[in-house]
């Protein structure tokens, strides 16, 4: 069979793209819990990737809700760690927060998961234990802090909270939420020359 040849011709294409990269961001960290449910093998690395990325989804978050609404927002952003973006934006928009609740509760937590990852470092691990053991079964080792918050309920806790954060300051900062699950949009144009 021969391939039959289309003729190409030069267009003139104006195109427009706004991405939320804290939509895309969000559908990473809930493919990889999904996946992390689905199977055994593989699921600690799943559910890392899972609770790091609701992590960067909120602060992806808090960057495009603060370009939105904040004027001077560019200046300040990269000085500031997520709890305190989170303060800035609420007092910008005169929202009162109870970060001893969840879900803003959570964050400390999600954001200490995603440094120690992020900024990790090699450690020597020590810990002497008497374990009851079988005689096929071997010894626990002692793990890191980011190793024992690794689980299927935590990874939903982070990607439940994470969810929760973005609805709540969205409908405080009158944002429709219709734009703000998808990913991408776009506008596109081409004209024949």
């Amino acid at each position: 069979m021969s391939k039959t040849n289309k003729t190409k011709r030069k267009n003139k294409v104006v195109a427009t793209r706004n991405v939320n990269t804290f939509s895309y961001i969000s559908s990473v960290s809930k493919e990889c819990l999904e996946r992390a449910e689905s199977k055994i093998e593989g699921q600690n690395l799943m559910l890392s990737a899972s609770m790091v990325f609701s992590a960067f989804k909120v602060e992806a978050f808090l960057n495009h809700l603060g370009s939105m609404k904040i004027p001077f927002w560019m200046t300040i952003e990269r000085k500031l760690s997520p709890i305190e973006k989170l303060e800035v934006i609420s007092k910008y928009l005169g929202i009162t927060l109870d970060l001893g609740k969840r879900p803003f509760q959570t964050l400390k937590r999600m954001f200490r998961f995603r440094d120690s990852l992020a900024h990790g470092k090699s450690q020597e691990l020590f810990e002497k234990t008497i374990q009851d053991l079988e005689e096929d079964e071997s010894p626990t080792v002692p793990l890191t802090y980011w190793e024992k918050e690794i689980s299927i309920e935590t990874a939903k806790l982070y990607l439940e909270d994470s969810k929760k954060i973005t609805v709540f300051l969205s409908e405080n900062a009158n944002i429709e939420l219709s734009h703000l699950v998808l990913g991408s949009y776009y506008s596109l144009s081409a004209t024949q020359i």
